[in-house]
This record gives C-alpha cells, sequence and structure tokens, in this order.
C-alpha cells in the first residue's frame, strides 16, 4: 500500500499533527534528544530553585536571637541561632517555591506543552496520539511520576529515552506523551 499523499494520515490522531521531519517510520515526529531534554531540565530547575534559594538565603541572613555557647568542631563557642521571623520567612518562601514549582510544571507545561527551558532548547511535550499540549490533569500525574519513580532506581526511569524507539522516559509513557522538538 502506497503512503497516503502529505497531509493526510492513516486515521491516527490529527493529520499534521507533529511538524515535518519526523522519525524512523512515515508520520513519526520528530523525538526529542537526550541533551535537548537534559539543557531545558537544566534551565527550568534553575528557574524553579530561584524561590527555595531565597528562602535559605532569608534563613541565613535574617535576624538572629541571642548568643548563647555552642560547639563548632569541639571548639566552644559563642553563636546566635535564627530568630522565630527568620524560622517563619524561610517557611512561606520555601511553600512558594514548591507551589510555583507545580504551577510551572502543571499548569505552565499541561496549558502550552513548553516551559521556559523547552522553549529554549525547542522541545516541547505532546500528547501522543493528537500532537496537543497533555493539559494540567496529565501534567500532575506526569510531574509525580517524574518525582517519584523515575529517578528512585538510578535514574533510569530519566535514562529509559535513550534505548526506547519513541524516546519516552517512565514519567512520558504514565502521562502517554512525547517530547518533540519544534
Amino acid at each position: 500500500m502506497p503512503p497516503p499523499p502529505p497531509g493526510q494520515g492513516y486515521g491516527y490522531g490529527q493529520p499534521g499533527a507533529y511538524p515535518a521531519g519526523g522519525g524512523a517510520s512515515y508520520g513519526a515526529p520528530p523525538f526529542a534528544g537526550f541533551w535537548a531534554r537534559f539543557g531545558a531540565a537544566l534551565i527550568d530547575g534553575l528557574i524553579v530553585a530561584v524561590i527555595p534559594a531565597l528562602a535559605f538565603i532569608a534563613l541565613a541572613a535574617g535576624p538572629k536571637g541571642d548568643r548563647h555557647l555552642c560547639t563548632v568542631n569541639d571548639e566552644l563557642r559563642s553563636c546566635r541561632n535564627p530568630t522565630g521571623l527568620s524560622w517563619t520567612i524561610f517557611a512561606v518562601l520555601l511553600a512558594a517555591g514548591v507551589l510555583f514549582g507545580i504551577y510551572y510544571y502543571v499548569f505552565v507545561l499541561g496549558r502550552t506543552g513548553q516551559t521556559v527551558g523547552r522553549k529554549a532548547v525547542g522541545i516541547k511535550v505532546v500528547d501522543k496520539s493528537t500532537g496537543q499540549p497533555i493539559g494540567p490533569s496529565r501534567a500532575f500525574v506526569r510531574l509525580l511520576v517524574r518525582s517519584v519513580a523515575s529517578g528512585a532506581i538510578c535514574g533510569l526511569g530519566y535514562l529509559w529515552m535513550l534505548w526506547d524507539e519513541e524516546k519516552q522516559t517512565w514519567h512520558d509513557k504514565v502521562a502517554n506523551s512525547y517530547v518533540i522538538t519544534t
């Protein structure tokens, strides 16, 4: 059977859902490689880490209590511990960082298929059958599996894409998604 004319598929997903330049089989999307995904994860990780980093800076630089004696490297010294205000600022900033991370990886990624890091390296997370963004609910499931299972056994879930024919990690498989080049 000859391949269908350009722009028409075999009835799988939407015609033209994926950009040109696909994978090994006719009409396969152009899967993103390891280094593009690594670069995007690095950029996104730095963005999401800003607020928690501010939390630790606030704890270290914030108000300190009265001096007391403490032991540092078996030496008796004068120390000052953070006050309740410092701990409160730390907790609020840390909670804000967690909420921002969830928003970033669930709502931004789910609605658009891209985060700042993915946009910078030219990749996108899409539904396996339609080529459209996966939506917040599947992005949340993808984030949970990524956070818990993909790194649990020496990062095997992340590395799975190196030998998977469709370059899917464990969290891509659970969310039924592809990471493609744009």
